[in-house]
């Protein structure tokens, strides 16, 4: 009789447990699954929202980089442009080297206007005015008398001749710069060439403005150069992210360039001898594949 009644209770207390068992389990698994849910798309959100956050970041500095370029390169363009309508206007006489040279002069010893402003024509003379980098100007001049020859003279702190510093044969007409302008039949860029008065140890580009006669023939073309390392040291003197670059590239696949290189060239040889090699992208040390923000030159 006690062994009876002690399975039946035994059985109760069994089906008792059996039923809170059953009854609790799907609420908890509801529970587990939607607090795994909640713990998920937690995650997710956060996930997307630091992604989110980085784009934007990548995406300001991208822009920063833009703006700064574009007013590089907007600047000499301006003076160009203003240089050619001085010239229009009767203001500034095409044949008068002298007024020229005082010309440039005034423009380039103005700080931040350009380093390197200069005409040539189509008969081959030139005359351009250079600050160089320690702040002294030089008068670079080819006139038809001087055949081949073209002239350096160091000027003095008004823009007058000082003495003679050196001659190299020179002729406009074969400079990448000019041959754009000939080429474009207006206002445009050349393509990056090395330069010529820095011994090819620089890459430049430059605006073009061509100059027409009565008939439509190219008279002379007015440039400016621009060094491609100011573009470089404006690059390295940002702060992305620790492990963070930034770089820009040519149409072409070469690189104009980068916070990571010094140099997006390779040099070779010296003095006379010395030749430029241009970096493509693909093959530059320490470069990834993936830019920061692709800039079309103009």
């Amino acid at each position: 009789m006690l062994s009876m009644m002690g399975q039946t209770a035994g059985s109760r207390i069994v089906r008792k447990f059996r039923l809170r068992t059953t009854l609790l389990i799907p609420f908890v698994l509801q529970i587990v699954t939607a607090v795994g849910v909640v713990g998920y798309l937690s995650f997710r959100n956060g996930e997307q929202a630091i992604r989110d956050l980085a784009n934007q970041l990548l995406e300001e500095k991208g822009n920063h980089i833009e703006q700064r370029i574009l007013a590089y390169f907007d600047q000499p363009q301006a003076i160009v442009q203003m240089t050619h309508a001085t010239l229009q206007s009767g203001s500034l006489n095409l044949e008068n080297f002298e007024d020229l040279h005082r010309y440039f002069w005034q423009v380039i010893t103005q700080e931040k206007l350009g380093d390197y402003l200069y005409l040539g024509t189509s008969q081959g003379e030139f005359v351009g005015v250079e600050r160089r980098d320690d702040g002294q100007t030089e008068l670079r001049i080819r006139t038809l008398d001087q055949a081949f020859e073209r002239r350096t003279y160091l000027l003095d702190d008004q823009g007058n001749l000082e003495k003679l510093i050196g001659n190299a044969n020179y002729d406009p007409r074969d400079r990448p710069w000019y041959k754009a302008g000939e080429k474009l039949q207006k206002p445009g860029w050349s393509p990056v060439f090395a330069s010529f008065s820095r011994q090819n140890n620089s890459l430049e580009i430059s605006p073009i403005q061509p100059i027409f006669d009565q008939t439509g023939q190219v008279l002379a073309v007015i440039s400016m150069n621009l060094q491609l390392v100011r573009i470089t040291d404006f690059l390295q003197s940002l702060t992305i992210s620790e492990h963070g670059q930034s770089f820009i590239i040519e149409r072409s696949g070469d690189l104009i360039a980068s916070s990571v290189l010094p140099e997006p060239f390779i040099l070779s040889g010296t003095g006379e001898e010395r030749q430029i090699q241009r970096l493509a992208a693909i093959a530059a040390p320490n470069l990834p594949l993936t830019p920061l923000n692709n800039y079309n030159l103009p």
